[in-house]
């Protein structure tokens, strides 16, 4: 997923070179939203797919493009500290964003059943194990030895859904769980 990664910082990073132009005369709500809409959705889009099995350099590269968007936004140069303002923009990390994103996805293919590919790969421990048990409402997620197997989205996903309350994972309405 390296060159896809590379790929997708590239043409973020475009984006936001050619709104360089414009960062005196906009007002940092208008560039916020620019932000959101033009260079993190793009991160949005695919980060689910890929966002646990890319390296942690990869990781870093898009938290620096995610950190390079918020000071355009708030004007900063090149070495002050972004954190502070991320969180007064009320932007995620792109790592939390990677989870809150799959989990939702994850809810969504159970509450709804779909998409239908997803669906298939999401098996309750009720319909694989002989014995009843407290977790036969958890998602069933594979054994796995090495550390690329926890990386994939049959283990990551189930997983992190598993680890979140119950009466959260009851909610049937999107909204209220996001």
């Amino acid at each position: 997923f390296s060159d896809h990664v590379t790929d997708t910082i590239q043409r973020a990073l475009g984006r936001l070179r050619g709104l360089y132009r414009f960062r005196n005369l906009l007002p940092e709500s208008a560039k916020l939203q620019l932000m959101q809409s033009l260079i993190f959705s793009v991160f949005y889009y695919c980060y689910p797919a890929y966002g646990n099995s890319i390296s942690r350099e990869d990781v870093g590269r898009i938290q620096r493009m995610q950190n390079s968007a918020v000071r355009f936004v708030f004007c900063l140069r090149r070495f002050d500290h972004v954190s502070s303002h991320r969180d007064a923009a009320n932007v995620l990390c792109m790592e939390q964003v990677c989870r809150i994103i799959t989990v939702c996805m994850i809810h969504k293919a159970l509450t709804f059943g779909e998409p239908l590919y997803l669906c298939e790969k999401l098996v309750q421990r009720l319909e694989v194990s002989q014995r009843s048990s407290r977790q036969d409402s958890q998602l069933h997620f594979p054994r796995v030895r090495l550390e690329v197997g926890r990386r994939s989205f049959s283990y990551f996903g189930p997983k992190m859904y598993n680890d979140l309350p119950g009466s959260l994972k009851n909610t049937k309405s999107l909204s209220i769980f996001r």
